[in-house]
C-alpha cells in the first residue's frame, strides 16, 4: 500500500516564498560577491579603481552611452604630440655619423700621410699582399682604396661581376669620395671577357670614372702603387723629356718610322734643313 500524501499548508506555502525571496539569484553573480546589505536597506554598487575613474564629458552627461558601446578615447594633446615626434638630438646624432668617415679619414691620413687608406672590404684580397713600395692601412672609406684629396678606386674582379652584375652599379651609388680622380681597378679573371668588359666601361662612363684593367694581382697592386707615387704630380712628369731644339724635336718625330734611325735624320736635317722641304722631296732626291 502507498502511504498518504501530505500537503503543505497555507502557512508553510507562505514561509517558503518568503525564504526564496531571501536569497540570491543564481543569475546575478555580483550579487554573491556583494557584503551582505543591512535588512531594509539596498545593497551598495561596487566600487570602481581610482584609475579607472574618468571625468565624465559634458556631452557625454547630456546624451548617455548605451550599456555596449566604450567610452571614445580622447584625442592626444599638442604638447604629448611634440614629445613623440623625433627630437633634435636624434637629427644631430644622424648628421654626426655621416660626418664620422670624413673626421676618420682626416685622422688616418694624419697618422701617416703617404699611406693608401684601405677599406675593411680588401681584407683577404690578395692585391694587399702584393702592394709593397707604398704603406697602406685600413680606415673607414666608401671606396675600396682612398688617397686623399687625390684618387680613389673600386677593386672589381671580372669572374664576380659575371657573377654578381648588379654589385658595381650598388657600389658606384654608394661611393661618396669627393676626389678628383675615381678608377675602376678591374682584374681579368675569366674567358671571352670582351663583353663584361663593355659592361663594366659603360657603368665607369655613366658614374665619371676612369677603368683600368689588370690582368694579375700584381698588375692590379702596381697600379695602386703608381696612383699614391703621382698623386701630387702633374702630367709633365708623366711625358718624356726631350730638349727644346729643333733637332732633338725632328729626330723624335721621325724615328716613330721603323726604318729611320738617328743618323738618317742627321743627314736628311744636313741636306734640305727643315721638315717642310723633306716633305716636299722627291724620291730620287731623298735616295741620294
Amino acid at each position: 500500500k502507498m502511504a498518504p500524501v501530505r500537503l503543505p499548508t497555507a502557512e508553510e506555502v507562505a514561509a517558503a516564498k518568503r525564504q526564496r525571496q531571501q536569497l540570491p539569484s543564481v543569475f546575478q553573480p555580483s550579487v554573491l560577491s556583494r557584503p551582505t546589505a543591512a535588512a531594509g536597506t539596498a545593497p551598495a554598487p561596487p566600487s570602481l579603481p581610482a584609475s579607472a575613474v574618468r571625468e565624465t564629458p559634458t556631452s557625454a552627461r547630456a546624451h548617455p552611452l548605451p550599456n555596449s558601446a566604450a567610452p571614445p578615447t580622447p584625442p592626444q594633446s599638442f604638447p604629448a604630440a611634440i614629445a613623440a615626434a623625433p627630437s633634435a638630438a636624434s637629427f644631430a646624432a644622424a648628421m654626426a655619423g655621416s660626418s664620422a668617415s670624413g673626421s676618420a679619414q682626416q685622422a688616418a691620413a694624419a697618422a701617416n700621410p703617404n699611406a693608401v687608406i684601405v677599406s675593411s672590404r680588401q681584407r683577404g684580397n690578395p692585391v694587399l699582399k702584393a702592394i709593397k713600395a707604398v704603406p697602406w692601412s685600413y680606415g673607414p672609406t666608401t671606396a675600396d682604396y682612398l688617397i686623399p684629396e687625390a684618387a680613389c678606386a673600386l677593386f672589381l674582379s671580372l669572374r664576380y661581376h659575371l657573377l654578381h652584375p648588379n654589385y658595381l652599379l650598388s657600389r658606384l651609388r654608394e661611393l661618396r669620395e669627393s676626389a678628383p680622380l675615381r678608377l675602376i681597378l678591374l682584374l681579368v679573371d675569366s674567358e671571352a671577357p670582351e663583353k663584361p668588359i663593355l659592361q663594366v666601361l659603360q657603368l665607369a662612363m655613366a658614374h665619371e670614372c676612369t677603368l683600368l684593367l689588370g690582368w694579375s694581382v700584381v698588375e692590379i697592386a702596381r697600379q695602386v702603387e703608381t696612383m699614391r707615387a703621382y698623386a701630387k704630380k702633374g702630367a709633365e712628369s708623366l711625358q718624356q723629356r726631350t730638349d727644346g731644339c729643333f733637332t732633338a724635336q725632328l729626330t723624335e718625330v721621325l724615328t716613330t718610322a721603323r726604318l729611320v734611325n738617328k743618323t738618317d735624320v742627321a743627314t736628311l736635317h744636313a741636306t734640305f734643313g727643315s721638315l717642310a722641304r723633306m716633305m716636299s722631296a722627291s724620291e730620287h732626291e731623298l735616295s741620294l
